[in-house]
């Protein structure tokens, strides 16, 4: 996954591109104990291979740099959406139930709100 980040508003601090590489699960666990320089440079051939491969010329980058987060993507495969549990009234929601991004968050947000609701609107039926 590639982002350019100073295409962003407000972003461009001084007229050079940015970018971020988000490498996928199946790359990460293969190249798990790679070091951060080495991450980098892999991660910077993918790119420039992509970049390749559209004809899309790029300059030799002024810095690369990789971040290792090992634990930033729980591997959460119960399809649950959101966490609820009526009888205790304690519930968890994320982007970690969904998927990586802000919209995951909100819609585990949202679906945790109709349990909750739902959960409510039966206990005040059964009184």
């Amino acid at each position: 996954w590639l982002s350019r980040v100073s295409s962003k508003p407000g972003r461009t601090q001084d007229g050079r591109d940015r970018w971020v590489a988000l490498a996928g699960a199946e790359w990460t666990r293969a190249n798990l104990e790679l070091d951060a320089d080495a991450a980098a440079s892999a991660l910077l051939g993918a790119f420039q291979a992509c970049c390749t491969h559209r004809g899309v010329a790029i300059l030799a980058p002024a810095l690369a740099v990789a971040h290792r987060w090992r634990f930033a993507l729980p591997a959460c495969d119960s399809g649950a959406t959101s966490m609820y549990d009526s009888a205790r009234g304690l519930g968890a929601a994320g982007d970690w139930l969904r998927g990586t991004r802000v919209e995951d968050a909100y819609l585990s947000g949202v679906a945790l709100a109709g349990r909750v609701l739902g959960s409510s609107a039966r206990a005040m039926r059964e009184q």
